[in-house]
This record gives structure tokens, C-alpha cells and sequence, in this order.
């Protein structure tokens, strides 16, 4: 009871906080346009999926969800705790962001605080509510989760591993029970995103490093040197363990892909990088972890070091990979955190010192301490306040000089010009595309793209075909040729991605596959002076017009369709041609073109692809067959089982076969799955592969 007592201040600020956050999510989603694309809407679009499919379905959410642990890098498993919203409050983008500011960010700020306190825990000031409240404050936070990002949550994981090492000294002084909580926790934060991957590296590595500096000082050499090794040996295998037992398929899917190639386009030089840092610390930020970062120094501080540390680390590593967005920022805005406090706390003692002095001529010293304690705070209070409103709201409040302070990347409610004109747009792809034809969308960017359709208009769904958007990950989408309509948006909004401009190029000049569409329908104004035109195919694409395209691929990116002993990127191309032109059939599997073999009198399906990976080979598929007697079966959850006799040749080339025990009347195949109505079971309507023999 003394204890509750005593932290009951504590206790209300916390309460307090939850409901202004409630109440700020509230306004902040009420003024946005229902436009949520790309990782805006994936985990919004599985906390709905999810929600739904746990309520009628347990059995299948359980599965659901260990598939996607163990294949995914978007796991379900971050959306396990927001079920309660789901439940109580439905499956509204506002019931979707409160759950996780309430579960995930306010648990963040709490962590944040007492890290920040136990950072300066020689100084006499209790000040942890204060950095609770400038925990709440920081935008760093903020700007992922209102985005729909539910990559926050991980910090509470790679946060507890923090407390861990810092608590035993760097383990120096756990037990082993402590060095196998370490390791479990740095492997939850892996498991709740993938790329915290860097934080776990950076993290474990530095704090080891500490842990040397624990080891110089300690008596018994070289029993305190076998503990440190141990017990971070003991953490690392825990980590390793877990990961194997629960995420296999993924790890040999990470092991194969080299990610600093896929991801180039977001790379960034040095300078480049340095800005884009600014941009989402701002001013205000960046000068308080600048002091802060001076403090530690003069103090010698060694978990203001360790944290510093773990925070350029993580920074160097994930450069490697590519430049980091606002989510990614997340542990490296977490480590910097007790800097950046501690630099507010520093401006707080100096004008607590510069107003006292000043108050001292006039008034007591008593009072004058009180009253420069107290304008101090009030003027950092302000600082916080207008930095942290400023970067949310709507338009950005110009107060001169002072509105410099708040980071450059604004982050508004998500709006849009000409929001109307989308609407008619994606009601004019409905209407074309109700007697199955398929549209595409030729543009990538923030202006127009397949995910923002999809979110304004979900009766979309299952009408698509993909479009590749990033050069090196995805390659070009053969699937697109086959779509009956294809939007396109002039100029190219393909942020000099081929993959995009090539064929849009083609498309608005009539030139190669372009010459098979004409204009169809009305033209639309979009946001930023970018039109929108609907093509209408009028003619089959002929193996030239193929050719035409991959050549001018080939220019630009030879590695792409090398020509090899048993087939080259034309023929692969043609034999796409070929079976898309068929009736009943529909060739591509998503971002990996391979060639479908199945003649319907046999039980072996054949996949063949001119150049692949290991990955390639253990890629995720269902597999829904209709047997001579009628039954059904879905099989493949587990698709690694299903795949036999998979190889690579020396070339390049690799084929797998799946043998199915039965031979079957009719097979589909597909990448995904869905819980989409409330009485049945439903699978997307985007197959990977799909042929019924006539």
C-alpha cells in the first residue's frame, strides 16, 4: 500500500498521458483520408485479417500465425497483443493506432524514462517523470505509429535486453538465468521485425565490449573472464536456438539474400545519410543529444557510452543495407533517448542558474531558486510542446526562427489533393473489371500506386495484377501483360525505377506491347499536377512485342535474362506469352518468374526458373488440388515439406518438382491466403500459377 502510495503521482501522469494520447490519435486519424498503401496498410490489413480469423477460427489463426513466424518478414506476431482492440473497439484504423500507442508506445516511454534515469543515476535530481513526459513527447516515436508502423513494439523486447546488461554490468554479473533472458529477448525483437537484426548486433557486440572493461576491474582474471564468455555464449545460442526452432525457413531465406543489393535504391552516401538524420531528428532533437552527448564525455558516463555506442553501430551496420526510414530509425531514436534527455536536462540546470542569478537581485534566494526552477521548466515545456504539435499537424505553425526547430520530414494526417478524383478512379476500375478482367497499375509512388487503390476501393481485391516496384528486388512483373486494363500515371511516377518507366514509356508511346492498348475512359487529375489515364488492350500481345521489352531490360540490367544452355530471357518470355494467352491459365509467381509445367495426366508439377537462389526453392505456396473422387485438399502450409527434388545448376538454372501422392483433375497454386468474410474461408484471387486442362 506505501508503495502504490508512493508512486501514485507516477501512476496518475501515466493514466493521464494514455488518455491525451487517446484523445491526440483520435483528432490526428480523424482528419485523415482512408489512402493507407504500401507499409502504411500491411499490418492495419493483418490486424483485420487477423482480428477476424481469430474470432471464427482459432485453430486456423494458431496456424496462421506459426507460418507466418516462421516464412514471413511481416510476422503476425505484433498484432497478437492489439487482438483486445480488435475485440472491444473493431477493426477501425483509430481502434487500430490506439492499440498500439496504449500497448506498445506508452510501455516505450516508460522504458525510455527509467533507462534515462538510470543513465544519470549519480545526479540527486529525481527527475523520471520528466522524462517520461519528454519520452511521450518525442517525435521519434510518434511519426512511425501514427503512420500505421507497429515496428515500436520490438523496443520493449530490445529495451528489456538493454536493462538486462546494464543491470549485471554487462553480464559480467548475471546468472545464467539473466544471460538466457538476454538472449531470448534480443531474438523477440527479431521476431517481432526482421530488420532489427542490426539493433541485436550492435547491442550484443557493445555490450561485450563493456563487459571487458567490467572484467579489467574485477580481482579474479580469469574466472571473471570465463563468466563474461559463458554467459554471452549462453545468450547467443539461446537466441540462435529460438530462431532455428521457430523461424528456419526465414533465416535460409535472409542467408541467400543479399539485401544490400535488393535494396540500393535506398542507399545513401555519407552526407546524404547525415541529412536525412536531421531531417527526422530536427533541430531541437539533434541539439539535445548533442549535449547530451557532451555531458556523457565530461562525466565519463558509461551507459551514456554504451548507449551511444550501440546507436552509431546500429546506424553503421543498417547503412550497409540501405538508408533507414522512419520505422527502421526506431532503435536508434530508443538508444539515443537518455542522451537526448539528458541534454534537456542540462539546458534545465543552465537556465535554471542564468534566471536564478538574474531573479537574486530582486527577490530571496529561496524564491529565486523557486521561481527560475519552475520558468525553466516552463519555457523546455514549451519548447516540447511546439516541436512535438508542429510536426503533426496539418500545416506546419511559421513562428519565425522558432519554427526551425522541428524536424524537416512534417508528418501530417494522410491527405491528398484531388481526393475525388481518385475515388472515381478506382470506382471506374471497379466497374471495368467485374467480368474478371484484370487491371495493372503502371506507378509507384506516393501519388498513385496498386496499395492506395486497393485502400480507397478493397472490392479491388483479387482483380490485380502485381506490379514490380523497385528494380533489383523485384524484377519485371510478366504477369502485367496479361491485364486487360492498365492505369497509367504521366509523368512516370516510378522514382527512376525501369521496372516502372520502360513499360510505361512503351505504354504512352504505342510502342512494343504499348501498341496492343488504347486509351480507354476518362482522364484524371491526381495530386501534384500527375494524370491518370485507364489502357484498354485491344489486341493479344504478340512474341515480338515481348522481345522489344526485354531487350530494352536487357540494356540496362543483362543479369536479368542471361542466355544459358537450356533457355534464355526471350524464350522465357515467350513461353510466359504462351501460357498467358491460354484460357484458363495464368502464369507468374509474384517478384519470381518461373516457368509451370503440369501436362494434367500425371501427378509432378514442374517449376523451372533460368536463375535462382537456394530461397527460390523453399518459397512459400498452398497447393489446391480436386481429385478424381471429388475430394479437396489443400496442402503446402508447411511448403519446404512439399518440395522434392529441388536443384540449382551450374548455370544458374534450378527446377523443383512437387509429387502429389494422388494424380489430380485440377490443381491451382497460390502465394497467399486470406480470412476475408465472416462465414467462410476465402483465398485471395491473385494466384501465383494456375492452368485446368481443358
Amino acid at each position: 500500500m506505501n508503495t502504490i502510495l508512493k508512486n501514485l503521482p507516477t501512476i496518475v501522469v501515466i493514466f493521464l498521458s494514455a488518455l491525451f494520447a487517446v484523445f491526440f490519435v483520435s483528432i490526428y486519424v480523424g482528419h485523415e483520408e482512408p489512402i493507407y498503401y504500401w507499409d502504411y496498410a500491411g499490418y492495419f490489413d493483418q490486424f483485420q485479417n487477423f482480428g477476424l480469423m481469430c474470432i471464427h477460427n482459432t485453430r486456423l489463426c494458431i496456424s496462421s500465425l506459426k507460418n507466418s513466424i516462421a516464412y514471413s518478414s511481416y510476422s503476425s506476431f505484433p498484432v497478437l497483443l492489439l487482438l483486445p482492440f480488435y475485440y472491444f473497439f473493431g477493426s477501425s484504423r483509430l481502434s487500430y493506432i490506439c492499440g498500439i500507442v496504449i500497448t506498445y508506445l506508452i510501455p516505450t516511454c516508460i522504458l525510455s524514462a527509467y533507462l534515462a534515469s538510470k543513465m544519470s543515476r549519480n545526479s540527486k535530481e529525481k527527475f523520471s517523470i520528466a522524462a517520461f513526459l519528454s519520452a511521450l513527447l518525442y517525435t521519434l516515436y510518434w511519426a512511425p505509429t501514427l503512420r500505421g508502423y507497429i515496428s515500436i513494439g520490438g523496443i520493449l523486447f530490445l529495451g528489456g535486453a538493454i536493462l538486462i546488461a546494464i543491470n549485471t554490468r554487462f553480464l559480467s554479473q548475471a546468472t545464467l538465468s539473466k544471460s538466457i533472458a538476454f538472449g531470448v529477448l534480443l531474438w523477440a525483437s527479431f521476431l517481432f521485425r526482421r530488420w532489427y537484426a542490426p539493433s541485436i548486433i550492435a547491442v550484443g557486440g557493445i555490450s561485450f565490449l563493456f563487459s571487458l572493461k567490467e572484467f579489467i576491474f574485477l580481482h579474479q582474471i580469469k574466472k571473471s573472464i570465463f563468466k563474461i564468455l559463458s554467459n554471452y555464449t549462453a545468450a547467443a545460442l539461446i537466441a540462435l536456438f529460438l530462431g532455428i526452432i521457430f523461424q528456419l525457413p526465414l533465416l535460409e531465406t535472409i542467408i541467400h539474400t543479399n539485401y544490400s543489393y535488393r535494396y540500393s535504391f535506398y542507399q545513401l552516401n555519407f552526407i546524404e545519410t547525415l541529412k536525412d538524420y536531421y531531417n527526422h531528428f530536427g533541430f531541437f532533437a539533434s541539439v539535445m543529444i548533442f549535449l547530451g552527448i557532451i555531458r556523457v564525455f565530461y562525466r565519463i558516463d558509461y551507459y551514456g557510452l554504451f548507449f551511444l555506442g550501440s546507436a552509431i553501430a546500429t546506424a553503421v551496420i543498417f547503412s550497409t543495407i540501405q538508408a533507414p526510414g522512419m520505422q527502421q530509425l526506431l532503435p536508434i531514436a530508443f538508444m539515443l533517448f537518455p542522451l537526448y534527455f539528458n541534454g534537456i536536462f542540462l539546458c534545465y540546470l543552465y537556465m535554471k542558474d542564468i534566471f536564478g542569478r538574474s531573479l537574486s537581485i530582486a527577490v530571496s534566494s529561496g524564491l529565486a531558486l523557486r521561481y527560475s526552477s519552475a520558468l525553466s521548466i516552463f519555457i523546455l515545456s514549451l519548447l516540447l510542446l511546439f516541436n512535438f504539435f508542429n510536426t503533426f499537424n496539418s500545416h506546419k505553425i511559421n513562428l519565425g526562427l522558432l519554427s526551425f526547430i522541428s524536424p524537416l520530414n512534417h508528418v501530417p494526417p494522410l491527405r491528398i489533393e484531388n481526393y475525388k478524383n481518385y475515388q472515381s478512379l478506382s470506382r471506374e476500375i471497379q466497374i471495368i473489371t467485374t467480368n474478371k478482367n484484370r487491371f495493372g497499375v503502371l506507378s509507384a509512388s506516393r501519388l498513385l500506386n496498386l496499395s492506395m487503390l486497393l485502400s480507397i476501393d478493397p472490392s479491388l481485391q483479387g482483380r490485380y495484377n502485381y506490379e514490380a516496384d523497385i528494380d533489383n528486388r523485384d524484377h519485371f512483373e510478366w504477369t502485367l501483360l496479361t491485364s486487360k486494363y492498365l492505369i497509367l500515371a504521366t509523368p512516370n511516377q516510378g522514382s527512376g525505377q525501369y521496372v516502372i518507366d520502360i513499360p510505361a514509356n512503351d505504354l504512352r508511346e504505342g510502342y512494343g506491347f504499348g501498341s496492343s492498348y488504347e486509351k480507354f475512359g476518362n482522364r484524371y487529375k491526381l495530386a501534384d499536377g500527375v494524370t491518370a489515364q485507364i489502357y484498354k488492350k485491344t489486341k493479344p500481345i504478340s512474341a515480338e512485342q515481348v522481345k522489344k521489352l526485354v531487350e530494352q531490360f536487357n540494356k540496362h540490367f543483362p543479369s536479368w535474362y542471361p542466355n544459358t544452355p537450356h533457355i534464355n530471357g526471350i524464350e522465357i518470355a515467350e513461353n510466359a506469352l504462351q501460357i498467358t494467352n491460354q484460357k484458363n491459365a495464368y502464369y507468374g509467381l509474384p517478384s519470381s518468374p518461373f516457368e509451370v509445367y503440369w501436362d494434367g495426366k500425371t501427378n509432378t508439377i514442374t517449376f523451372y526458373k533460368d536463375k535462382c537462389s537456394l530461397a527460390d526453392l523453399t518459397r512459400r505456396f498452398f497447393i489446391h488440388a480436386t481429385f478424381a473422387n471429388g475430394k479437396k485438399n489443400i496442402i503446402g502450409l508447411s511448403p519446404v515439406r512439399y518440395w522434392h527434388s529441388g536443384f540449382i545448376t551450374k548455370d544458374g538454372c534450378c527446377a523443383a518438382f512437387i509429387h502429389l501422392r494422388n494424380r489430380p483433375k485440377q490443381i491451382l497454386f497460390g502465394q497467399f491466403s486470406t480470412y476475408k468474410h465472416r462465414s467462410s474461408i476465402s483465398y485471395k484471387n491473385y494466384w501465383a500459377a494456375k492452368y485446368v486442362p481443358q
